[in-house]
């Protein structure tokens, strides 16, 4: 299993309504251990878990429908468009589509 956010392997959390994982950091707003261990309540990802109703008894605003959005979206790591990826030299992008600076790797030695 790897963290949804991250991709990465480690300790979980798990959704108690689907397969998706995550590490206590990588959640927004991030869970500490001692919370989660004396916790008998169950936990439930980003997107299974029900939509607050705290905005439709506010006033709409324009950023109403991005607040929203986020209630529902699990956090994600940065990956840059394909367009600046092939448009500027020294750039690459790792497995997952996360920035790498290959300007500052160097070239393996030859003898």
């Amino acid at each position: 299993e790897v963290c949804e956010v991250c991709h990465g392997e480690g300790r979980f959390i798990c959704c108690d309504a689907c397969p998706k994982v995550y590490h206590l950091l990588c959640l927004n707003p991030p869970l500490r251990e001692p919370d989660v261990r004396n916790s008998d309540e169950s936990w439930y990802c980003y997107s299974c878990r029900p939509v607050s109703n705290s905005f439709s008894r506010k006033p709409s605003t324009l950023f109403d429908p991005l607040l929203k959005q986020l209630d529902t979206m699990s956090p994600t790591v940065f990956s840059l468009p394909s367009t600046l990826i092939h448009e500027f030299q020294g750039v690459a992008v790792g497995p997952h589509g996360e920035y790498r600076d290959v300007s500052k790797l160097r070239p393996p030695r030859t003898r």
